[in-house]
């Protein structure tokens, strides 16, 4: 799989990730990588609710506040170069196993 370039695709949208609770986590690197996995979980809730009570939920964290809002203020953006990096849509671990065992 693709792999971002650490933060540096990241840097593109002239982000200054905030270190420590409420805002961010605990460091810069893990403040980052939450903007994936934030973003790929407010993808996942939509599969069971409507998109706007997803992003209503995550507009009311009290945690990873500037992690949630940047998702959704970037939501297309960071879609695009997750799908550019190969990293979204992510494929069940029946297709990765099969493909692993093909590239034995």
């Amino acid at each position: 799989m693709k792999r971002l370039r650490e933060k540096h695709d990241l840097r593109r949208f002239e982000y200054t990730a905030p270190i420590g609770f409420p805002e961010g986590t605990s460091n810069e690197y893990s403040t980052y990588l939450h903007l994936l996995v934030n973003w790929l979980e407010i993808e996942a809730a939509s599969q069971f609710m409507t998109r706007e009570r997803v992003r209503e939920i995550a507009g009311r964290k009290h945690h990873y506040r500037w992690i949630y809002r940047s998702v959704l203020s970037d939501w297309h953006s960071l879609e695009d170069l997750f799908r550019t990096r190969g990293i979204v849509p992510i494929a069940p671990a029946e297709h990765a196993a099969r493909r692993d065992d093909a590239l034995r």
